[in-house]
């Protein structure tokens, strides 16, 4: 996760770059565009292979701020991605076109 958390990508907040959020085995990925999640997600991948560890495609989802439906699918291990234009993370409901008014 430190190669995936050093890089240079994902969003800024008050100048300050956050590519991706943790809590106990969770990790949600923050970019701005399909290519660049897609290369971290491959870079996540990557890494955790080299540990032994395997991310599991059928729990992992993309979706995208401002978009319902991706501009392109993203596979992993010949396994197409699901997107979805909503997610709840640590309790709180998030969407594609963040719209809070659900919570």
């Amino acid at each position: 996760m430190d190669k995936v958390k050093d890089g240079e990508e994902g969003i800024s907040v008050h100048g300050i770059r956050i590519n991706n959020l943790r809590f106990a085995d969770d990790i949600d990925i923050i970019e701005e565009h399909v290519s660049t999640l897609e290369r971290t997600v491959h870079s996540l991948h990557k890494e955790a292979m080299r540990y032994g560890l395997m991310m599991n495609t059928d729990k992992t989802k993309t979706m995208v701020f401002g978009d319902k439906q991706l501009s392109s699918k993203i596979c992993l291990d010949g396994i197409e991605l699901e997107n979805v234009d909503k997610f709840t993370y640590l309790g709180s409901n998030m969407t594609y076109d963040l719209d809070c008014s659900k919570e």
